[in-house]
């Protein structure tokens, strides 16, 4: 039994196995199962302190409250995702929860992860509070970072080809439809300058034409004249999230396959890695009906579903896809089901759509060379690891991130993260070697990739490719590492704006120019990396170079 009042815990992340923080509140009031409020702090935060309003809501209606870390100033992306979606799970593990009354609350930074949160996991969450966060990325980019954009003849502006689609998948615009499956309460002030009102007004305007704004869907608050955060007040907020419950979803479209998944059926593997993904589902007690688009592969789990589904447990399910019987499945089991053929043996997996960050949120091993200038090129990506994900200087919990020498890695049971060429990495030499032909392969001086070849001192990369030994696994090659300026010690306020230096959003391949300028961003110390690009594509389904780069 857990004490009321306010608790601080970690959990063990199998990533970098730090300890990350989060900390709850316990009511006073006892009961079976508890509803959740999970609060996200904003930038320059860390885990939200709560206030006695919200410990007297929670005492008198007993509800949890949930504030996790977010791995500090990740927007709750990437591992900042993860680590809500954690601390939730570690929550779990001491407290009976209501899974029908998760809610998701935040400002600013917190309320836009509150909002992507919600829309990316409609089958998690009942409701979210959402104050003053960024909704899109036309809006978002360009006026805090234009590292991605640049204006072009119309004056408007445009994403770098490379990253128009991963740059979009990160901003809740992307994931709106999912806002028939949860209600919504936004709030926002017209005179916000950090996140334009205009910004919220789009997503409103798109709600009423789709007949979601109404007192059972999506509402807003407008504070005219209020400035950044207007709108917050927690009794209106509570009242709001206190009628929210659960809405199981019955279709998901996904720009991103990780995300493709609607708790009981999810999407393991796409035919198209560069297009979304959409699901259809129907059910009954003892049916269900499963519509696909752009996928390859299926995991259906229902004990994981409906209770109209589940309730009577030990019953079997009859399961339809795409109008083809695929006979009674144990509902107590995960089934797999392809819907299409393999590209070979090397395949995308699940959540391997493009994004090099997919390999950092795994255990992963950095692997330097056996000399040359790439060996403080691993150094300094360590640095930058340590610096952002661990934990400030001042409260690490755990180890710092170090590069292993290449023969420690030959039987690496981790991802790896490989920096170096050909002619002084010998796990490179061995890449090199394999018989299979690959999206791209090492050469003694260069990169090829398909048809194409890059060779020459200037030139840098950081290419994807699944690892030839162990195809579950991942590799990434660096030749160099391009970073922004950023100092922790001189601009701790930095750290974790640029989205750039470790990539969440970085398409498979990237090669650059290590001798070409890159403007200053509208956000100094950070610059404009791909101004420096020379190439940049997304491999195929196979890993393969589809023909499109930039």
């Amino acid at each position: 039994m857990v004490d009321a009042g306010e608790h601080l815990h970690h959990y063990s992340s199998a990533v970098d196995d730090s300890r990350q923080p989060f900390s709850f509140y316990m009511p006073r009031r006892w009961r079976a199962r508890y509803p959740v409020v999970v609060c996200l702090h904003g930038f320059g935060g860390r885990m939200t302190a709560f206030s006695p309003p919200m410990r007297s809501f929670a005492d008198f209606h007993g509800w949890l409250l949930l504030s996790p870390d977010g791995r500090g100033n990740q927007h709750f992306d990437g591992l900042g995702e993860d680590d809500v979606l954690a601390a939730l799970a570690a929550l779990g593990d001491m407290v009976p929860l209501d899974e029908e009354r998760i809610t998701v609350h935040g400002g600013s930074m917190g309320g836009h992860g509150a909002l992507r949160l919600a829309l990316r996991h409609p089958h998690l969450f009942a409701g979210v509070s959402a104050v003053a966060g960024w909704i899109s990325a036309e809006q978002w980019y360009a006026k805090w970072y234009a590292a991605p954009w640049a204006p072009d003849a119309s004056g408007e502006w445009t994403p770098h080809a490379a990253l128009a689609r991963l740059a979009d998948a990160a901003s809740p615009w992307a994931w709106r439809e999912h806002a028939r499956w949860v209600r919504g309460r936004l709030a926002f002030g017209t005179a916000d300058d950090v996140n334009e009102p205009e910004d919220a007004e789009w997503l409103l305007a798109w709600l009423r034409e789709e007949g979601l704004y109404g007192p059972r869907a999506w509402c807003a608050e407008r504070v005219a004249g209020g400035g950044h955060g207007a709108g917050g007040h927690w009794p209106d907020v509570a009242r709001f999230l206190a009628a929210c419950r659960r809405t199981w979803p019955r279709t998901i479209r996904s720009p991103t396959l990780r995300h493709a998944d609607a708790g009981w059926v999810r999407a393991d593997r796409l035919i198209d890695v560069r297009k979304p993904a959409r699901l259809g589902l129907s059910w009954r007690l003892g049916h269900a009906e499963v519509t696909t688009d752009n996928i390859a592969e299926l995991a259906v789990t229902p004990r994981r579903g409906p209770r109209e589904m589940r309730e009577r447990r030990v019953a079997p399910l009859h399961l339809i896809v795409d109008g083809q019987r695929q006979g009674v499945v144990d509902a107590g089991e995960t089934h797999v089901l392809e819907l299409a053929s393999r590209p070979g043996r090397f395949v995308k997996r699940r959540g391997v759509d493009g994004p090099i960050g997919e390999l950092f949120r795994a255990p992963f091993q950095v692997v330097r060379p056996v000399s040359g200038p790439d060996r403080e090129a691993a150094e300094r990506f360590c640095a930058d690891w340590d610096a952002w994900f661990v934990r400030r200087r001042e409260e690490r919990t755990g180890p710092l991130l170090r590069p292993i020498p290449a023969e420690a890695a030959t039987d690496a049971t981790h991802h790896l993260v490989l920096f170096g060429d050909a002619s002084n990495n010998p796990l490179l030499r061995r890449i090199a070697s394999w018989p299979g032909t690959l999206g791209w392969r090492p050469l003694e001086d260069g990169l090829r990739l398909g048809e194409r070849e890059f060779r020459g001192p200037r030139l840098g990369w950081w290419a994807l490719h699944p690892t030839p030994w162990r195809p579950d696994g991942l590799v990434l090659w660096c030749r160099g590492y391009q970073h922004s300026a950023i100092d922790p010690e001189v601009w701790p306020e930095a750290v974790g704006k640029d989205l750039e230096s470790l990539p969440w959003r970085w398409p498979d391949v990237v090669v650059w120019d290590e001798d070409a300028p890159c403007r200053e961003s509208v956000q100094p110390p950070l610059r404009c990396l791909t101004d420096a690009w020379r190439f940049a594509a997304t491999l195929d389904a196979g890993w393969r170079l589809n023909g499109v780069g930039c």
